[in-house]
């Protein structure tokens, strides 16, 4: 497959010049440009299974969309890793004298080039990388994707998205001159994503120290420019205390705001918990979305219940003032559905969320200790409905105090087949360590299940009992170590799986060098294995530890050290593609 970085058309008195970088794609346009043999993968230190072709984005300087474009670069500036480019210095982009070009020649140009714009999906880093300084920020052709806006205080930002081809990381950078130092506070967060849009939390003080929320959508339709939701203004939800032994502190809650009556001073803005909300598209090729707050509130000790607060966008609506994305806020609670077994109850008092992760048409929030909370928001009822369904576990948590398990770093649930089915994978471990080094003649197993949700239309009551997850692989760290030599799998756990979505035999795992000391700079590699063939498919290293320190990524490595969030998986740049 030929793989095309960019072109550039410009004419002049003779004719038309064409910057080609994939000489190969029409051979016999370029004369006597020769072929460079591939890198001697054995050489290298680690084992790499898989050739990828280089980010284009990162060589060629284009408009995101391809509307418009710019003359290349000479060779000599252009952004060149010989560990990770398949093409040399030499064969990179010139200029070309074509006397006639013919109109079949330019529309197979712009056909590759469209084609290989943008990956399938992306395996996005989910700290944002803070670049203040101009110097430092990533220009058109390190990170295309870019955009601009302001708070509603009147800050201004803008951000820029780096893509890469996994098994390659994309980056997020986010410049925020005049807010607080990354030391002090994270002004800027990815809540979200699902489909063509992206959901951002971007938080500004006022002068009485107070902090101000404003949610931005990111779309692929318009990458130009970020959308801001109008403020919350739902009064919070009433908590009474109905049990009769005591409840945990964080539940005998009381009103903090009523309802704002027709005339009177303005509602104050809602603080929105984002570790529980969550981006929901209404379909494809649809504009319409919903963001979405849950929190489950344990009534009784049989009665759960689902505070739901959440923003409907309305593409039928003319756009609020100040440019703000048309819709409303609204704010409800609804009994929880589940399955007829009387431990459903129990366990749902004992929720806490990790994850919310959009699947198809449903919102899906996660309790890796437990199982998943289907909402369907766009449904055809007045509210939306919750249902409740198990994680295919033996052995479920009987009391509301969390062991040092850190079900978060091993298990992932992961869409795939476009929301039509689910991934889960649960790395066990068996030397009872949450976060560490896997102690001496400990070992672990990872098993992936798949759930499909194709044929469900409506999840109730009656069509729960149909959710069946099914069991694909079961790998233990002895057949893993078998089949895969240490400088391929080193003899350590492996953590924060994420499932490939073009690929969902493969899973992608971090590998952590630990040490004796535990706030030391951590050297982290990224492994792909085929979970069918038990075969390392790619290992090569994310961060580099102490080596990093003074670098420019050394915000990472100290972000990656100390909390080692999961990756998320991306499919915005699908859109892009789509959308040129």
């Amino acid at each position: 497959m030929s793989h095309i970085s960019g072109e550039t058309t410009r004419r002049r008195k003779g004719g038309l010049k064409v910057a080609l970088l994939a000489y190969w794609a029409f051979p016999s346009q370029l004369g006597r440009a020769k072929k460079r043999r591939s890198p001697n993968v054995a050489a290298q230190p680690y084992c790499l299974r898989v050739a990828t072709p280089p980010n284009p984005h990162q060589i060629v300087n284009l408009d995101p969309l391809g509307r418009s474009r710019t003359p290349l670069p000479p060779p000599s500036s252009l952004p060149y890793s010989p560990a990770a480019a398949s093409v040399s210095p030499s064969s990179l982009a010139r200029y070309v004298q074509i006397p006639q070009p013919s109109l079949i020649f330019l529309i197979r140009l712009k056909v590759v080039m469209s084609a290989a714009a943008f990956p399938n999906w992306a395996i996005l880093e989910p700290f944002v990388f803070r670049r203040d300084d101009p110097s430092s920020f990533p220009d058109k052709t390190k990170a295309p994707i870019r955009a601009s806006a302001t708070t509603s205080l009147g800050a201004p930002f803008r951000i820029a998205f780096s893509f890469a081809e996994p098994p390659h990381v994309s980056r997020l950078y986010a410049q925020l001159p005049g807010f607080p130092g990354p030391d002090q506070e994270t002004p800027l967060a990815i809540l979200s994503t699902h489909r063509h849009l992206v959901l951002l939390r971007v938080a500004t003080q006022t002068s009485t120290w107070n902090t101000v929320q404003d949610f931005f959508i990111y779309s692929a339709d318009d990458p130009s420019e970020l959308l801001l939701l109008p403020p919350c203004t739902e009064p919070y939800m009433e908590y009474t205390r109905r049990l009769v032994c005591r409840l945990p502190r964080c539940l005998r809650r009381r009103p903090l705001s009523t309802p704002r009556e027709e005339e009177g001073p303005p509602a104050r803005p809602r603080r929105l918990g984002v570790t529980s909300m969550g981006l929901v598209s209404r379909g494809e090729g649809e504009q319409d979305f919903a963001v979405v707050e849950l929190k489950v509130y344990k009534h009784t000790s049989t009665e759960v219940y689902a505070d739901i607060c959440l923003f409907r966008s309305s593409s039928d609506l003319p756009p609020a003032p100040g440019g703000q994305i048309a819709g409303e806020w609204d704010s409800m609670r609804v009994p929880i559905v589940h399955s007829s077994d009387p431990d459903d109850v129990w366990q749902l008092c004992l929720w806490q969320t990790n994850a919310v992760v959009p699947v198809g048409r449903w919102l899906c929030w996660i309790d890796y200790f437990r199982g998943i909370l289907f909402c369907d928001v766009f449904g055809q009822g007045p509210t939306p409905t919750v249902c409740f369904l198990r994680f295919p576990l033996d052995k479920f948590p009987s009391k509301p105090h969390r062991s040092n398990a850190c079900s978060w770093l091993h298990r992932n649930v992961t869409p795939i087949d476009d929301g039509r089915a689910l991934k889960f994978i649960d790395v066990a471990r068996n030397d009872r360590v949450g976060y560490g080094a896997l102690r001496f003649g400990g070992a672990f197993t990872i098993t992936c299940h798949t759930l499909q949700l194709g044929s469900v239309a409506i999840l109730k009551k009656s069509t729960l009992c149909s959710l069946v997850w099914h069991k694909d692989t079961k790998l233990t760290s002895s057949e893993l170590w078998a089949a895969n030599p240490p400088r391929c799998l080193p003899r350590g756990i492996l953590m924060t799986p994420l499932v490939d979505v073009d690929k969902p035999h493969i899973v992608y795992f971090l590998y952590f060098l630990f040490s004796d000391y535990k706030y030391v700079l951590k050297k982290v590699w990224l492994v792909a294995i085929d979970m069918n063939t038990k075969i390392v498919e790619s290992f090569s290293k994310y961060v580099n530890g102490r080596d990093d320190a003074g670098t420019v990524d050394a915000d990472l490595t100290m972000e990656r050290s100390t909390c080692p969030t999961p990756f998320l998986p991306f499919d915005f740049p699908k859109y892009l593609n789509l959308s040129r």
